[in-house]
């Protein structure tokens, strides 16, 4: 016989964890079809549960229990499996997260001013680049290294600023063998790690390295242990006393554990998080303006080590995709000064300029950049490239 009050004390967890409670604290107040799919399913087990132990009683009901709690454990890690076969990126050891290969999706883009457009997003057979040149067919090399603006799923691959850049190079008679490398959510470190692991196979000629201003962030333990990004916080390298480092606690661990096995986990972690920038941003305030400065220092540590390993021969030259902040552009250009790298800042000085007159340059999340933005970044950054080249003797 239904015993009522256990009943009603057992579906407690499905009156705080449902689709209506979820939906207010989503960082854009819209779970997706998959998420409200898990949601139906969490609540559906929980009332089934709180039914078979309000009827059976414990004993008998604790069977039934084991083999809905082994169920429900193993469709959560089946799922996060299978996602990961089209993740665009996947867990790295040594970087933290990497580029997932061989990847070919179709995506629907909208841009900051709400205009539709298809993405066609591709990745090489190599983890960590967009584009990998294997067939070699010039004489010379060229190596991009970025972040999200650069790997991230914004722009289809013949739409983003680095085929233009390839455009007006060919139009004025360079021939390159091209290699598109990064990560979403990629500090300097993480880059120079992926220049490192390939450098020798790809030997580039030209290094373009793509900076945001939000790297200097990225860059530094302080502030990014004080933040609201663990998924990015407890997998990232960090330069400490010049040693590379990971967070190796046992709260970093369990959350490693979690967050690559458990799709439930991730999916919570990922709601709170977008809760809590949405009221505070990405990190504590006053750790940050404290800390800034050093976050200069140590992107200025890591910018060298680059420097030192491509040397003096190839061409090394960096633009910035963000499109505001002076402290940070100057600080910027300051280590490309101090390392003889050249700044390409024509190129976010156009951005900028267009960003000021309202022209529809970024993707819907008003940061990166769709393809108009793209075409008219890689358009200029291949016109000052031509320039550089020009006057190079070695090439």
């Amino acid at each position: 016989m239904l015993n009522k009050k256990i009943f009603l004390i057992l579906i407690i967890p499905s009156f705080f964890l449902n689709y209506f409670t979820l939906t207010i604290i989503d960082h854009d107040n819209n779970l997706s079809t998959f998420s409200s799919l898990i949601v139906f399913l969490f609540n559906f087990f929980n009332l089934i549960l709180a039914y078979i132990f309000s009827y059976y009683g414990f004993l008998k009901s604790l069977r039934y229990f084991f083999i809905i709690i082994f169920s429900i454990l193993f469709f959560d890690t089946a799922i996060i499996k299978l996602q990961e076969n089209n993740s665009i990126q996947i867990y790295d050891e040594e970087l933290g997260w990497i580029l997932n290969n061989s990847l070919s999706l179709k995506i629907d883009g909208y841009t900051k001013q709400k205009q539709q457009y298809k993405i066609n997003f591709s990745t090489s057979e190599v983890k960590g680049f967009r584009e990998f040149d294997d067939k070699r067919k010039n004489k010379k090399n060229i190596l991009i290294i970025g972040d999200s603006f650069t790997a991230g799923p914004f722009a289809s691959n013949d739409q983003m600023y680095y085929s233009y850049i390839k455009q007006e190079l060919e139009k004025a008679g360079y021939f390159l063998n091209w290699f598109v490398a990064g990560g979403g959510g990629y500090g300097t470190l993480q880059q120079y790690l992926l220049i490192k692991k390939y450098f020798d196979e790809i030997n580039p000629d030209v290094l373009i390295h793509q900076f945001c201003n939000n790297d200097f962030e990225n860059n530094l333990k302080k502030i990014e242990e004080n933040s609201i990004l663990r998924n990015q916080y407890y997998f990232r390298p960090y330069l400490v006393n010049d040693k590379i480092i990971y967070d190796d606690t046992i709260s970093g661990k369990l959350y490693r554990f979690f967050y690559r096995n458990s799709f439930l986990f991730k999916k919570i972690d990922n709601i709170i998080t977008n809760h809590k920038f949405k009221k505070n941003g990405y990190f504590n305030k006053k750790i940050h303006n404290e800390n800034l400065d050093n976050s200069f220092i140590k992107t200025s540590e890591i910018f060298k080590k680059i420097k030192d390993l491509v040397g003096d021969e190839i061409i090394y030259v960096s633009m910035n995709c963000s499109t505001h902040d002076d402290k940070k552009m100057k600080a910027w250009e300051k280590i490309l000064k101090k390392y003889e790298i050249i700044s390409l800042v024509d190129a976010n000085l156009v951005l900028s300029e267009l960003s000021k007159k309202g022209e529809d340059i970024f993707f819907s999340d008003g940061a990166h950049l769709n393809n108009y933005g793209n075409k008219i970044f890689g358009k200029k950054i291949g016109i000052s490239l031509i320039e550089i080249i020009r006057s190079n003797d070695n090439f």
